[in-house]
């Protein structure tokens, strides 16, 4: 039996991935909530260590402030 879809790759942060979906706003669509949901699994608050280890390696903040308004359900954050 064949799987329904077809096979897309889709570039995203400099790699591409192999995707299957019934159309190429699909793929993309599913790609981005098959990543968020894998990030949020391992996403917690940066602890000092973390900022200077990383700072150090040369990797920068990635500002989504703009895109993240605090009067959505869920925005509220424990710290």
């Amino acid at each position: 039996m064949a799987i329904p879809g077809k096979l897309y790759v889709v570039g995203f942060g400099g790699k591409d991935y192999l995707v299957r979906a019934f159309t190429l706003r699909g793929a993309a669509k599913g790609l981005i909530r098959s990543l968020t949901e894998s990030t949020l699994e391992h996403t917690r608050p940066a602890s000092q260590d973390d900022i200077l280890g990383l700072a150090g390696n040369g990797v920068r903040p990635i500002d989504v402030t703009a895109t993240e308004p605090e009067d959505q359900p869920g925005a509220e954050e424990q710290e």
